[in-house]
């Protein structure tokens, strides 16, 4: 199965019928019932998985349906409606992980929740509100916490290539494509083994077909069928259960296999770090959880103290797991950041977007490749223009731009209390993680190292490989400019190398890239700022930038040897280097059968190496680690989980020793 999804995506073409009815002229058929979609949806997948008395039962506990065929998301507004009926209290957490390979477009969707709303006022709420958060037609994954105790994980892409990239076990399945003889990419046995091995034993099933060839392959992948009543002209349907767990998909090497689950239930969480990748984990976490924080610089004392940043993604000229991770997790971020101003009426991000310029052939062929490869829509990136006395083409962002780290950081931890200590230590006991700092001792169930390059201090690194995670300490310091340039119109942020922005009418710049020594480093330096100046002033030839002396910022960065973030539970190194030490390059397919899965330090998990892209990449991290210690469907694909995890230098140091 391929990992990540080639070319652009294609549109569902679709003709409104009569009511709320859709058809698919694409595949010859039909979205829902002309008659009832809604009654069909109750009686095929809801009743067929018996869900109404699932999440009566389920107390605070997690759900998770997996449906193939999300179309115009009439099962998943039933699905949700019923789970706010069912659920008692509202304690539970739906997860609703659905792959659509051909989605509507924004313009067919919103008709599709208009006529959804009329048809069955009772989701007229509930289809404005994912109406709000429909993404844009970017292939992948998109996390969508369409409510507080509620998640969709909405796939754009061929049903093979998710069902490869979904990680977690599945409790109920709708299979809701088209029709076999017309949709058979999505009815193989392939499809159907995935499925199996998604599940755990007692796993449910629905689907409104019966064919023989349906039930052959459910008998073949391990599932009992039973042909039950239709619902309208169609006599019968199918409801299935798995008999017994499946072997697990074999799509990740044993050094990158997951965790064992955490106990579960309400936790005691340390988090050391408030910058902004801590802070986005307590807002993850403290709904579930009880938090604590420790900083002994406070809230955003860091980088996330800046006046202002950049939100705008990182763009790979190659369509792989890279390019995938940082266009899902700056559209997630974009989300993350909107839904935060939505709920305190703060302005924490300017959203006009920014231009990325190429500044010699080089760059100009790669932002063409880019560009052809259309991996982010006309909505949110396209061609453009950047005219001085030499005309610079550039990749225009629609969409983020400028963000407020101080603000924002603040903004996230709202009344949490930052405890301004100094951890010194951390070490298991039975009880969990007893951790010391420079005023007293605490114990907690977990810990999560969000403290930038220090996290190296408490990773319990082996003494003949002393740096593990593979970080190293940079310096950036930004400046702010007494007189700026005027921008091009309706553009606050332009990154050429070094970037300049806008924020509130006061302009910055940055940002240096130089090793960290000492602490001598932290203080401001104006050759850092001239020089700064100097690549940023030739593009503005007609205008006199001047430095506000002495008012700028310098913080330390954290960067991984490869420049990806780190994120996941912290392996056992010894272990590692013990049960791989014979694996070389050729390994990446090593069955795990031959080798023993990954160990980890039960409740340390590492939130790191952010760089320059924290603000784009730490919301989406960070609810990649909240799941990991919820036990919940992790919100990223499993090549992306290959690419920030923990382990991933100390394997690249293993295979090298061998070569």
């Amino acid at each position: 199965m391929n990992e990540t999804q080639k070319g652009p995506l294609h549109l569902a073409q679709i003709m409104h019928q009569q009511g709320a009815a859709f058809h698919s002229t694409r595949f010859d058929d039909i979205y829902f019932s002309p008659e009832d979609g809604l009654a069909e949806t109750r009686h095929v997948f809801i009743d067929g998985n018996d869900l109404p008395n699932r999440f009566a039962a389920l107390g605070d506990g997690d759900f998770t349906i997996g449906e193939l065929g999300f179309g115009t998301g009439l099962n998943f507004l039933a699905t949700w409606q019923v789970f706010e009926e069912n659920n008692q209290n509202q304690s539970g957490h739906l997860h609703f992980i659905s792959v659509e390979g051909f989605p509507l477009s924004a313009d067919d969707f919103n008709k599709a929740m208009g006529a959804i709303a009329k048809r069955w006022p009772v989701l007229g709420d509930k289809a404005k509100r994912l109406q709000n958060l429909y993404p844009p037609h970017a292939p992948g994954l998109h996390l969508l916490p369409v409510a507080k105790n509620i998640t969709l994980h909405l796939w754009f892409a061929p049903v093979d290539m998710a069902l490869g990239q979904v990680s977690g076990l599945i409790d109920a399945w709708f299979f809701d494509g088209f029709s076999p003889a017309k949709n058979p990419d999505m009815w193989t046995q392939d499809v159907f083994d995935a499925a199996a091995c998604l599940s755990h034993k007692g796993t449910s099933l629905a689907t409104f077909s019966a064919a023989g060839h349906v039930r052959d392959k459910l008998e073949a992948a391990g599932f009992t069928w039973e042909k039950t009543q239709g619902f309208g002209r169609k006599k019968h349907m199918l409801q299935a259960a798995l008999l017994q767990s499946a072997q697990p998909l074999q799509n990740i090497q044993p050094w990158f296999a997951p965790p064992p689950p955490s106990p579960t239930g309400r936790k005691r969480i340390a988090i050391i770090g408030a910058g902004i990748a801590g802070a986005c984990l307590a807002r993850h976490l403290r709904e579930r959880h009880d938090v604590t924080l420790f900083d002994p610089l406070g809230a955003g004392g860091g980088a996330s103290g800046n006046p202002a940043g950049l939100l705008l993604p990182r763009m790979d000229a190659d369509e792989n797991a890279d390019a995938d991770f940082y266009r899902q997790s700056w559209l997630y971020a974009l989300q993350f950041y909107r839904t935060l101003e939505q709920e305190s009426g703060k302005t924490l991000l300017d959203d006009k977007g920014g231009l990325r310029l190429a500044l010699d052939e080089r760059q100009s062929r790669r932002l063409k490749i880019i560009t052809s490869i259309a991996a982010l829509p006309q909505s949110h990136m396209r061609k453009g223009q950047f005219k001085a006395d030499l005309s610079h083409p550039a990749l225009q962002f629609l969409q983020g731009g400028v963000i407020a780290p101080q603000l924002l950081t603040q903004t996230l931890l709202a009344d949490h209390p930052v405890l301004e200590e100094a951890v010194q230590s951390i070490s298991k006991n039975k009880q969990g993680w007893h951790l010391v700092t420079d005023k007293m001792a605490y114990d907690f169930d977990c810990v999560i190292l969000a403290n930038g390059p220090a996290a190296r201090k408490f990773v319990f690194a082996p003494e003949n490989m002393p740096d593990p995670l593979g970080l190293s300490s940079s310096i950036g310091q930004m400046e702010m400019l007494e007189r700026g340039p005027k921008l091009p119109e309706g553009i606050n942020a332009i990154m050429a190398g070094h970037y300049i922005l806008q924020w509130q009418g006061q302009h910055y710049m940055g940002a240096s890239y130089e090793p960290f020594t000492n602490d001598s480093d932290l203080e401001w330096q104006e050759q850092r700022a001239v020089k700064t100046l100097g690549a940023i002033a030739p593009l503005f030839p007609k205008e006199k930038l001047v430095l506000a002396k002495g008012k700028g910022r310098v913080s330390v960065r954290a960067s991984a040897t490869d420049y990806h973030p780190l994120a996941g539970a912290v392996p056992d190194w010894q272990m590692a280097i013990h049960a791989y030490s014979h694996i070389n390059k050729g390994a990446d397919h090593v069955l795990r059968q031959n080798v023993p899965d990954a160990q980890y330090y039960g409740g340390l998990y590492v939130l790191t190496g952010l760089s320059s892209r924290g603000f784009s990449s730490a919301p989406l991290l960070s609810a990649y680690i909240a799941a990991l210690v919820n036990n919940t469907p992790p919100p990223m694909a499993v090549s992306q989980i290959k690419l920030v995890h923990p382990a991933r230098q100390i394997i690249r140091i293993l295979k090298r020793q061998i070569d």
